[in-house]
């Protein structure tokens, strides 16, 4: 997979997941170095959960619903792959149950 995705505007880092919808990999704004995750899903079904995704965080992140969900910055394909690049929020909510 290529490490720079979104027409050069993020490059990816390390895995830091993995799910049955796909991979999840720190990543860099190429021009801000804002530090974002990058969600990647193998689109052979077709079928995109990112998309579904992006829009719900969307909706979510209106003035009239609670805060502290992630701002989803771009959606799209690579390749046969569908990417949804977001704000990083930390650690994931496994880690920190693992933690205590």
């Amino acid at each position: 997979f290529p490490r720079v995705v979104a027409n050069g505007q993020f490059e990816l880092g390390s895995k830091i997941g993995a799910g049955c919808f796909g991979k999840v990999y720190r990543a860099v704004n190429t021009e801000t170095q804002q530090e974002v995750a990058v969600k990647i899903e193998d689109n052979a079904s077709g079928a995109s959960q990112l998309e579904h995704e992006a829009e719900i965080l969307s909706l979510l992140r209106q003035p009239v619903h609670p805060q502290g969900f992630a701002k989803a910055f771009y959606c799209g394909k690579e390749g046969t792959c569908q990417l949804l690049v977001m704000e990083a929020l930390g650690r994931s909510l496994e880690d920190t149950l693992q933690a205590r």
